[in-house]
């Protein structure tokens, strides 16, 4: 039970259901507790933690990990022990507390390489280089804890653990050459490649205290969203508050969508309109209607006196109800902005969605999807083939044994979707697996090749005189409704 609510509340988290993510994992929490299971009792304590952290509720963020820090130490569990000096290092980070921060690092890398924890070890390497390089402006040793990171990281393929905190000035650093080295881009989407965080998650990612309204509605492509969130950190600056709180729902998260900020200068009498106009133009709703560069930001942050004065810079109250009705009616049919063009024009790799049963024990018809993937990877050099699975949502599972948890059923149809794709001999960047949870199948492909501009769908057909053998009843609306071409595959035995 207390591995259900741990997944359950794990889930809330990734949709933007906080309140019931504090909930669930509180439950798994206590029951852990009650019953003994130090396991699902740490997890379910970093959870809370986590959520916390996404939240900006810091204070819970370090009382929850010296929670789990004091009874992990109390029990001798050093994984748990080195996730808890982490956190509450990085909280001492953030302050400026460095030399505590590196004592807490440090003690967490020499846990985590006696207990031959190589995630956790990795980790704590990139802390102790952060702190090294703010804290000593020692580059050379800085990038060598780095690269020490990194082995460990390639070894077990974790090719996004070396950063993950947003915005810190630690993360450029610089050689002895003057080169700078930038490092984090957890969150980060290239133009030229698949967003591959957005196709596993369906929630908006990143800091929501500064996310742009474009963002919350699924757009990562827009680089005008970084003249958002630079627009709400001057807010903060001028007023010393956030432009719209803290929110801890996707309700509250999507009143920027239609609310205008409370302007600078009604909460500091202090803010020029110049300043007011550059803060309110780069928190624009409209992408469009921002600055258009950071370029043109700067420029005008240098020469206050060249600043057009609009109505924004004069403002003094928020738009009135009317005004806010009319608002909240246009933002039920936003449309973000089209994205800009990157720079230099790269076309974009076909991708292949394979549909797969992962329990499909007939090998001829997993043989003939193979045999069609090889020709789409022929016909497109650069494709990018993305092996999906269909299961039921893990509420319904039931049953004993570490198949039977959300994990375990998860890793279990990875592997087997690995073990298809293997004699393909792609590219690891060029081959992806997902395990999407659905009681409708059809439903759950279709959306992912809508959200992720599939390019060609490649199903099971059903046999002569039998249902469909993938995902039986639905090659058929996969076809009707799918927004790119589909190839119904069958053994040539069948023909």
């Amino acid at each position: 039970m207390a591995w259900a609510l741990w997944s359950g509340g794990t889930l809330a988290r990734q949709r933007g259901a906080f309140p019931l993510a504090w909930r669930l994992l509180g439950l798994a929490a206590e029951l852990g507790e009650r019953g003994g299971d130090v396991v699902v009792r740490g997890y379910s304590l970093a959870g809370l933690a986590e959520t916390g952290r996404i939240q900006g509720d810091y204070e819970a963020v370090r009382r929850l990990h010296e929670q789990l820090l004091a009874e992990a130490r109390r029990r001798g569990e050093a994984r748990h022990t080195v996730w808890a000096l982490e956190g509450i290092a990085q909280i001492h980070r953030n302050t400026g507390e460095y030399d505590t921060a590196y004592a807490l690092f440090e003690e967490a890398a020499e846990i985590a390489a006696r207990a031959e924890d190589r995630r956790g070890h990795a980790w704590a390497l990139r802390g102790l280089a952060d702190i090294v390089s703010v804290r000593d402006g020692d580059v050379e040793r800085a990038l060598t804890l780095l690269s020490e990171a990194e082995a460990a990281c390639r070894a077990m393929k974790l090719s996004s653990a070396l950063a993950y905190n947003h915005k810190m000035r630690g993360n450029v650093l610089y050689r002895a050459g003057g080169d700078a080295v930038l490092i984090d881009f957890g969150l980060a989407h290239h133009s030229h490649y698949p967003d591959l965080l957005a196709e596993e998650l369906r929630f908006p990612v990143g800091n929501w205290v500064y996310m742009a309204p474009e963002q919350v509605l699924g757009v990562r492509c827009d680089p005008r969203s970084d003249i958002y969130a630079l627009g709400g950190i001057l807010y903060e600056l001028a007023t010393a508050r956030t432009p719209f709180g803290k929110p801890d729902s996707m309700a509250q998260l999507r009143r920027r969508l239609y609310r205008d900020p409370v302007p600078p200068r009604s909460l500091n009498g202090a803010v020029p309109p110049w300043l007011q106009e550059i803060i309110l133009h780069c928190l624009e709703m409209d992408a469009r209607d921002r600055y258009a560069s950071a370029a043109e930001v700067a420029f005008d942050l240098a020469n206050p006196a060249q600043v057009a004065i609009t109505e924004r810079g004069t403002r003094l109250r928020r738009a009135g109800w009317p005004a806010l009705f009319r608002q909240w009616m246009r933002a039920r049919q936003f449309e973000p902005a089209p994205c800009p063009p990157p720079s230099v024009m790269v076309g974009p790799a076909p991708t292949i969605l394979v549909a797969i049963d992962a329990a499909q024990s007939d090998e001829t018809l997993l043989e003939a999807l193979r045999d069609a993937a090889r020709r789409a990877i022929v016909a497109f050099e650069q494709c990018r083939i993305a092996c999906a699975t269909v299961v039921p949502p893990a509420a319904s599972l039931d049953g004993e044994g570490d198949e039977y948890t959300a994990t375990g059923r998860h890793i279990k149809y990875l592997v087997a979707l690995r073990r298809w794709a293997k004699p393909l001999q792609l590219p690891e960047e060029r081959v992806t697996y997902h395990v999407l949870e659905s009681e409708k199948p059809a439903v759950a492909l279709l959306d992912y090749a809508r959200m992720n501009d599939v390019d060609e769908i490649l199903i099971g057909a059903p046999r002569n005189g039998a249902p469909a053998r993938l995902f039986p009843g639905v090659s058929a609306q996969v076809v009707a409704e799918a927004p790119c071409s589909v190839m119904a595959v069958r053994p040539r035995s069948d023909s």
